[in-house]
């Protein structure tokens, strides 16, 4: 038979057979939950830590704590600390291992220890010939660990040890062998490949006989007695190393408690109760304060013990509440003057007790630690009354205290100011929003009469005069609406609520679509308009077409605006990102004014341009490059900059393309209108009956007349009310309406609750949310609320005959 993970005497060779696979499957069923901090292995919990961390690093970390000229000290502290710690949980290990696999047998027990040990990453275990595991006194166990995570630790830093370092691995294997037999064990390291040995070699014997067993190793092993020192056994830490040890393990867990209590409670009176309670257990005190320094220069008592109170017990007392001028002489205002601890045990050598708290007893012993915070003292933990007196390790115990207590306590207030900076900014931006969302419908709403009738009088009007004016009327409300419509996009950028909707698109449609509409601007300046590929594009891509024309329609619209002489070219291109991914690159090129490397700077921030006669020149708001750069950005891109005065610019877009698995690449994916004026789209017709809820009269007679001049049979409500009792009246008489066009802001009942009464009576047919509110929490709202579609005021003529075309039915006759 052949062992993979553990290497034993042909004797008990069986016994490790038959337990390699068991625990093999064990560990096989190890579950690595990264998202939730956890490795489960049959359903324990299980950690990992670097080998080094407890091997040659926490030596070296206990001999910088112990200070030069300590190093054996330090050395012997580590190994006995080392060899415990790995003890216990060697043993528990086993115990709970055995349990699980109901193990009876000591040798069966055994067995799984080493094939654990290899699972678990510790070390490779050869048990050699000569061991004689056996349940009685006569337990001896020599073995090798080849592979020791401890020795290798020192191998990889590339350094070397005079004594034997694997602690953790002699310690575990003697509690998880003392688990199995049920003896008391102890393991030595008597060859260490750290020490430069070939390989890392351990005797495990009861404590007893321990000794008597490496001196017959060493006995037949002349080469390794010159190595092996008494200070490689284990012995116990002597009294005052336990001392210290556990003194500092209360303060951790005194400041654990701290810490706890922090995250729970804003009441900073409370904490420091909390933390003169800890301090005078830690000190055994009997009486105490805590205090800091206010803004006026003078001494609050945050927390003072009870004079009358033998025990460490923290009152209310109103005492707490006490002010001490800082000219008050007392011991304790040095503490506070100097910034430094003071030790005083000798009342005979104490100064003026004056200003001691009234609660407070003359002080006979006295420990004052400073609180501090950037470098300058804030207040103070003041100890009174000690019997035995203060010393060194009280005054590092309650500065280390002190320091938890302080970084708690300004966490605390720095979290404080925090929570109320973001309500108030959270406040302002639900304010500017709100500000927003009213203003724009106040402004769309006469927009929508503005622009709506000044179409209309362009169709109609036949007098050159009044032609012209209705041209005027229209073009600035359209300027006026595209400032409302920047100002609107840059203000959900900057609060985050302007969100990318990506879908699959054809990147040349959209460009010859912007084309085509930018065409009649181009040729009213007499200047060209062409487009150019550079190698093949995607057919199609995943992103925001919406975004994407947006900053196309600007930069292309800008490149015209500042362009007198020649044309603009759009050169379209597949490139590969920093990152590899691909991406789409426009280009539009101009043969425009130009720009200097100062005005560059600018072209980005919003409310800027290139220079105040610009401004005056050309006009604009400055809004639209600073709202294209961030949609570019937000569509994995970014828009830069080549210019020149007098010599054009050329700016250039690039985003994200999406997974382009599977997408075929062309060379023209679109062919742009650029050759002529566009064609008229074809009129719309409407052969349906539409019910109009909109309470402004001149948008009512507007929007009524678009559609019936369409065809359609319109009836109008005023309010949300009459509506839902029109639709749900002509539904009762099968003469229900095709479509419902709902305005959102309406008296008596707004169109929210108009709709969803209307989809809780089990009405079906379209319903299409009309809203001066074009944010984009605003479409959602009326997509939740149940309509079918959603339209933003002022009404775009086309758009509404398309939106109200999509419900119509298709069947010539009226429904």
């Amino acid at each position: 038979m052949s062992l993979k993970t553990v290497k034993v005497p042909e004797n008990i060779e069986p016994i490790f057979a038959q337990m390699e696979p068991i625990v093999s499957s064990f560990f096989s069923s190890r579950i690595f939950k990264p998202e939730q901090g956890t490795i489960e292995i049959g359903d324990e919990r299980y950690i990992l830590i670097r080998g080094a961390a407890l091997s040659i690093e926490f030596f070296a970390s206990i001999k910088r704590l112990f200070g030069a000229g300590r190093e054996a000290e330090a050395n012997d502290f580590a190994r006995n600390m080392l060899f415990d710690f790995a003890h216990a949980i060697g043993k528990s290990d086993a115990e709970c291992f055995h349990a699980k696999m109901h193990l009876e047998d000591p040798v069966a027990k055994l067995s799984a220890g080493p094939i654990h040990f290899a699972h678990s990453g510790w070390a490779f275990v050869d048990i050699l010939p000569e061991s004689n595991p056996s349940a009685d006194k006569n337990y001896y166990l020599i073995y090798d660990h080849p592979y020791s995570f401890e020795a290798d630790a020192w191998l990889r830093h590339k350094q070397t040890s005079d004594t034997p370092v694997c602690m953790m691995n002699a310690g575990y294997s003697s509690g998880w062998c003392e688990a199995s037999f049920g003896l008391s064990l102890v393991t030595v390291e008597i060859l260490c490949r750290a020490a430069g040995d070939h390989t890392c070699r351990f005797i495990m014997a009861p404590p007893e006989s321990i000794a008597d067993r490496v001196e017959q190793y060493v006995k037949h092993r002349h080469d390794t007695a010159s190595r092996l020192l008494e200070s490689n056994l284990p012995e116990f830490f002597n009294r005052k190393l336990t001392e210290e040890r556990l003194r500092h393990n209360d303060m951790l867990l005194a400041i654990n408690r701290v810490f706890e209590k922090s995250l729970t409670c804003q009441d900073e009176k409370e904490l420091a109760q909390l933390c003169l309670l800890e301090a005078q257990k830690l000190t055994k005190s009997k009486f105490g304060f805590i205090g800091e320094i206010n803004k006026a220069g003078c001494f609050d008592s945050l927390a003072v013990s009870d004079a009358g109170c033998n025990s460490c017990h923290v009152t209310n007392a109103a005492v707490m509440t006490a002010t001490r001028n800082m000219e008050i002489r007392g011991i304790w205002a040095s503490v506070i003057k100097d910034g430094k601890s003071v030790i005083k045990n000798d009342s005979s050598g104490l100064p003026d007790a004056m200003g001691i708290l009234e609660s407070q007893p003359v002080p006979k012993a006295f420990l004052g630690v400073p609180l501090q915070e950037g470098g300058r003292t804030i207040g103070m933990i003041a100890l009174i009354n000690k019997e035995s007196g203060y010393d060194a390790a009280d005054q590092k115990t309650i500065e280390s205290l002190a320091t938890a207590f302080t970084e708690a306590m300004m966490r605390n207030r720095a979290e404080s100011q925090l929570a109320k900076a973001k309500e108030a900014a959270d406040a302002a931006n639900r304010a500017k929003s709100a500000f927003l969302a009213n203003i724009s419908h106040e402004i769309r709403t006469p927009m929508t009469a503005i622009l709506g009738f000044s179409d209309i009088l362009l169709g109609d009007t036949t007098r050159q005069e009044a032609n012209e004016a209705a041209r005027v009327i229209k073009r600035n409300g359209e300027y006026l609406l595209a400032i409302i419509n920047d100002i609107l996009d840059l203000s959900k950028i900057e609060t985050g609520k302007f969100e990318i909707m990506p879908v699959i698109c054809s990147p040349g449609q959209i460009v010859s679509d912007v084309l085509s509409t930018m065409k009649v601007c181009a040729d009213a300046k007499g200047l060209s308009l062409s487009l150019d590929y550079e190698g093949d594009i995607p057919e199609n891509i995943l992103t925001d077409p919406l975004s994407l024309r947006q900053i196309l329609v600007n930069l292309i619209g800008n490149a015209i605006k500042f362009t007198e002489i020649g044309g603009v070219r759009i050169v379209l291109r597949r490139v590969a990102g920093a990152d590899n991914q691909p991406k789409l690159n426009f280009d539009i090129i101009d043969t425009g004014i130009g720009m200097s490397e100062q005005q560059i700077d600018l072209l980005f921030q919003p409310f800027s341009q290139a220079d105040t006669s610009t401004c005056r020149r050309f006009g604009g708001t400055g809004l639209g490059l600073a709202i294209s750069r961030r949609l570019a950005v937000m569509l994995g891109g970014d828009i830069t900059v080549h210019s020149a005065v007098g010599k054009g610019s050329k700016f250039s877009v690039t985003i994200d393309t999406g997974p382009l698995d599977g997408i075929k690449l062309v060379d023209r994916p679109c062919q742009a209108a650029l050759d002529g004026s566009q064609a008229l789209s074809q009129e719309i017709k409407l052969n349906c009956r539409v019910l109009l809820a909109e309470d402004g009269p001149d948008n009512q007679r507007l929007i009524a007349f678009i559609l019936r001049k369409a065809g359609a049979d319109v009836t109008v409500a005023e309010n949300g009310q009459e509506a839902v009792n029109l639709a749900l009246e002509a539904q009762r008489n099968n003469r229900h309406f095709d479509v419902v066009l709902m305005d959102m802001q309406m008296p008596i009942m707004d169109g929210y609750q108009a709709t969803g009464s209307l989809r809780n009576a089990g009405y079906t047919k379209p319903i299409v949310a009309l809203t001066a509110q074009a944010m984009l929490g605003d479409y959602k709202k009326c997509i939740s609320t149940g309509c079918d579609g959603y339209l933003t005021k002022p009404i775009n003529r086309n758009e509404l005959l398309k939106a109200l075309e999509a419900y119509a039915p298709k069947d010539p006759c009226l429904s």
